[in-house]
């Protein structure tokens, strides 16, 4: 290729055939340029990349960062397609993004053709090309065209194909959930912590243990996600072979979480299930040996355990792979060991409604606190500080008590009304259990009996 190859303005000539030619139907490019945007939004600042590689009447579709990779295969349109190299070239994932939105306005039969001229000579080891800075990009739908510059990048920031090391997936060690528990594992992602410097509570974990009782190969799954302040977990039975035969966590970071969630929600298919294919080693590390992380049983008694260090989440339309967090997660265990209490039954919409409500009165008083009084009449009431100046709000609800104490208790109405709304049906009964003013609060519902939330009571 020679300079000839553009005009004046940057922009390639309408004579000039580029090297390289992807053609997509309209519905997969808005789709791709969906995912692009969601690696840009939980990137941290890093560029995302998007790259194509041509197999059997299909394009895979790889979209990267340095936290994970993300795959998919299209079905192409025709024999259009053409790659000027073997192996993967690579985009830069913004001017994909950019050209997919400003071609929207286009009908939705059509397919859009996407064309750039192959502009660096010293790929790595022939493995893969990228696009060099001051490259345009063309995309055609029907009537509509769009040229975009590529925007200059340092080359450290641009990879080829291999600079991303994600892991290999021992795949002798999936994790089946069904789409219903998937669905409930996705709940509980806003419940990962945020905050960067806790690493090992801003993730979901996924806790396997082999349990011979269970027919089916696989064994128990406990899925847990907590900020120090809540804990939700789903207790439930998971489905795979090979197994290792001691407990395993693996910590999927809460930023993969949120790709996946997004992904479903662009997927075609949403009611599928997910398989996490677990992987106890990296590329570079040696063979499983002995469990690495020790803790304390209920009794006392030593407990080994695996850490994963990298997981691969597959449907039937998409994959995508990430490293695990490589730390201990707090033991689940001890803290739902804690004395049970006694219980008081109420209903869920009600109480959420009343929650939801206070909330917003609270919010323009810069508090989130309300006390839940446990009244041995048979009801419990709900009431806002006696400290708010010129606003008091309180709720008598009706309930069905169970020994529980005539106690108050402080609680957040957000952390409640989310977690009402995560572990009870519409129509359901919430259980509160209640120890004493200073325990965390366990909640239940009698449709959801393998979900919980404990929430950590509040100063009044």
């Amino acid at each position: 290729m020679t300079d000839s190859t553009f005009n004046r303005t940057g922009f390639m000539d309408e004579d000039v055939k580029p090297d390289n030619c992807v053609v997509l139907s309209a519905a997969d490019t808005a789709r791709i340029a969906k995912m692009v945007r969601v690696f840009e939004r939980t990137g941290h600042g890093r560029w995302p990349v998007v790259g194509f590689r041509l197999v059997p009447a299909a394009v895979e579709v790889t979209i990267e960062d340095k936290d994970a990779s993300f795959s998919t295969t299209v079905s192409t349109a025709g024999d259009q397609n053409r790659l000027a190299t073997e192996g993967v070239v690579w985009l830069k994932g913004s001017g994909f993004a950019e050209f997919a939105d400003a071609l929207s306005m286009g009908p939705a039969d059509e397919t859009v053709k996407i064309e750039w001229p192959l502009h660096w000579s010293d790929a790595k080891d022939g493995d893969g090309h990228s696009l060099m800075p001051d490259t345009d990009l063309r995309a055609t739908r029907g009537d509509f065209m769009v040229e975009v510059r590529a925007l200059s990048l340092d080359r450290d920031n641009f990879p080829v194909e291999g600079e991303y090391e994600h892991p290999e997936i021992d795949t002798e060690y999936p994790v089946r959930l069904s789409a219903n528990q998937r669905e409930a594992m996705f709940e509980l992602v806003p419940f990962a912590s945020t905050d960067e410097s806790r690493r090992n509570i801003g993730s979901v974990c996924l806790r396997t243990t082999p349990d011979a009782a269970i027919t089916n190969p696989g064994g128990k799954l406990r899925i847990a996600a907590t900020d120090g302040h809540r804990l939700a977990w789903i207790d439930t039975a998971a489905t795979g072979q090979g197994w290792p035969d001691k407990p395993t966590d693996a910590l999927l970071p809460v930023d993969a979480m949120k790709r996946m969630v997004r992904a479903f929600a662009t997927a075609t298919n949403r009611k599928m299930g997910i398989v996490f294919n677990v992987s106890l080693r990296t590329i570079k590390s040696a063979e499983i040996g002995e469990p690495d992380k020790t803790r304390r049983d209920r009794r006392g008694n030593a407990e080994r355990y695996y850490v994963a260090a990298a997981a691969e989440a597959k449907t039937d339309e998409w994959r995508m792979r990430f490293l695990c967090i490589d730390d201990s997660y707090p033991d689940t265990d001890k803290v739902i060991a804690l004395e049970p209490g006694r219980a008081v039954a109420v209903d869920a919409v009600k109480l959420a409604n009343c929650f939801r409500i206070m909330g917003k009165g609270l919010k323009r008083h810069r508090s989130s606190v309300v006390s839940m009084h446990v009244v041995l009449g048979g009801h419990i009431r709900i009431a806002t500080p006696s400290r708010l100046d010129g606003w008091r709000s309180e709720v008598d609800l009706p309930c069905e008590s169970f020994d529980a104490p005539d106690c108050q208790i402080g609680v957040n109405v957000a952390y409640m009304a989310a977690a009402i709304k995560v572990v009870c049906d519409k129509g359901d009964m919430a259980r509160l259990v209640i120890s004493d003013e200073f325990s965390p609060m366990l909640i239940t519902g009698d449709r959801r009996p393998e979900t919980f939330m404990l929430v950590m009571p509040m100063r009044l």
